[in-house]
């Protein structure tokens, strides 16, 4: 008699909708946040190369405080440190590249899974509204 009972019908497909919301939201969850391991490598791969950007940054700065200032004898200087930075860039070349192709990557890839997510929640989530009818 205890199932014959219409408000265990509706609590029971309530639960029953609850779990099922429940699960859905950690699987999306769990798929949202491998969607952003492609933009943490990209984020870890700059921050790799930071101190090296930096080191370029204070030596075009010297640059051009030395070209401001435009006093005598800094001739020799400024050549020096025009070979300081033609260098580093050249020693970073093929990490900014990597870094350029890796952001490209990891954008698309990031969103590919994220979408990915979102769509199979959407036909998981319409497929047992239909389970119900």
């Amino acid at each position: 008699m205890l199932f014959s009972n219409p408000k265990f019908i509706v609590t029971d497909r309530l639960a029953y909708l609850n779990f099922v919301q429940g699960s859905l939201a950690s699987s999306l969850a769990d798929k949202m946040n491998a969607a952003r391991a492609p933009l943490k490598t990209l984020r870890d791969a700059e921050t790799a190369i930071a101190p090296r950007r930096n080191i370029r940054t204070s030596l075009a700065t010297q640059l051009a405080r030395l070209e401001h200032e435009n006093s005598k004898g800094t001739e020799k200087k400024m050549a020096d440190i025009r070979e300081q930075i033609k260098k580093a860039e050249l020693e970073d070349a093929p990490q900014e590249r990597e870094i350029e192709l890796l952001k490209r990557k990891a954008i698309r890839e990031s969103e590919q899974l994220k979408w990915e997510a979102i769509r199979e929640v959407r036909i998981l989530l319409h497929f047992n509204a239909l389970q119900q009818y």
